[in-house]
């Protein structure tokens, strides 16, 4: 099958990155043809009209709707696969899909459906104002801490859903967990419109042996939703050794137990994760998939997770590792505590969580899946 995977890169990587580029790889070691359509937000110029350039760029592009006519008669493939649309793509190459008769299947790396920034979390709570629709809520609250950027976001999400990018211009959107899912649901999106298929989380053939690890491990970024602060409260609570991995301020990690490793990807990182006791992630919103805790279970590593959101999914509580209420440093603290001293549970919840990424999240899972989908809505 010729499959045309699409991808606006962000200023900064994430998840919707790694799931992209293991997507195209995964499809092409099956033998399929992999056609890859990207643009960089980074090729961006942080002047004041370039900032405006790429804002108009985002309500509706013209010549991104031209380089995709002209790329859809060339290469003529059966399906597009888009990961992010924003800024430089927006909603218009959709609507060149539609009229070529090619299908469309929308992932969907956050809450962006629902929420102009993608998280649905606003001073420090989660927040549901724009869950239907009525995008005015991010500027009026400055969800980006930026009117301008607030005002832009607005007006970006609200244009692509008069396009109908809910309704007529997205063959199925793909959400990464149950949850999601049902939280698109929620928001008013038909039930035949949307699937559920896990991330992909390489196997590693070497495991970590965990009741030898000899630190807590959190990999990710500070922000707010994150959750960072309960961590590190919780580490306070108990001295207990913390490496972090990630980028960040390096006067957020002030403390004697604690060591920042710095950005780590890779074999870094898998070793990164081989090296701990467990993974915690304290997020205090909802997640769509958490890739950390999948990359972390698929190195053998038990998990102590925030009892919230698509964290639910990827980690089953008491097996391969624990859920402990968002927030509560303390309940945070007794968790570690107690994982901290039963090496053995350690070892178990480890390699459980590794026969969960095999069973439900391995590549040749996420593929099957996919192609089916694909194969499916295409016979509709």
């Amino acid at each position: 099958m010729k499959i045309l995977q699409l991808h606006n890169f962000k200023m900064k990587g994430g998840g919707d990155e790694v799931v992209f580029t293991r997507t195209c790889e995964i499809l092409q070691d099956q033998g399929h043809e992999v056609l890859r359509l990207t643009k960089d937000s980074r090729q961006i110029k942080m002047t004041l009209s370039g900032k405006i350039s790429a804002f108009k760029e985002s309500i509706y592009s013209s010549r991104s709707a031209r380089e995709m006519e002209a790329f859809l008669s060339r290469q003529s493939p059966a399906v597009v696969h888009v990961h992010n649309l924003f800024p430089l793509f927006s909603t218009s190459v959709l609507s060149v899909c539609r009229q070529q008769k090619v299908p469309v299947y929308f992932h969907c790396h956050s809450f962006f459906l629902t929420c102009p920034i993608g998280y649905n979390f606003q001073n420090g709570k989660i927040c549901k104002k724009c869950i239907r629709g009525n995008y005015l809520w991010c500027a009026m609250l400055n969800c980006r801490g930026n009117i301008l950027e607030s005002i832009a976001f607005s007006m970006q999400h609200a244009a692509a859903r008069k396009a109908g990018i809910m309704s007529e211009l997205v063959e199925r959107f793909i959400t990464p967990t149950h949850f999601a899912r049902n939280w698109l649901l929620a928001a008013g999106m038909p039930a035949e419109k949307v699937v559920s298929i896990a991330n992909p989380i390489p196997v590693h053939e070497a495991a970590g042996d965990p009741a030898r690890g000899g630190y807590i491990a959190f990999v990710g970024r500070s922000s707010p939703e994150k959750g960072l602060e309960t961590l590190l409260a919780a580490i306070q609570k108990t001295g207990l050794p913390l490496h972090v991995a990630g980028e960040f301020p390096q006067t957020a990690m002030k403390g004697k137990n604690i060591v920042w490793r710095g950005y780590l990807s890779g074999p870094e990182l898998a070793a990164f994760y081989r090296g701990a006791r467990f993974l915690v992630v304290p997020s205090i919103w909802f997640e769509t998939f958490a890739l950390v805790a999948g990359e972390a279970m698929s190195c053998g590593i038990p998990v102590i997770a925030s009892r919230i959101g698509a964290l639910q999914e990827v980690v089953d509580d008491n097996r391969s590792g624990l859920l402990f209420n968002p927030g509560d440093a303390d309940d945070l603290a007794e968790k570690m505590a107690w994982l901290w001293r039963q090496p053995d549970e350690c070892q178990k919840m480890g390699a459980a969580g590794r026969q969960k990424v095999k069973r439900e999240f391995s590549p040749d899972v996420y593929s099957r899946e996919l192609l089916a989908v694909y194969k499916k809505a295409g016979r509709e």
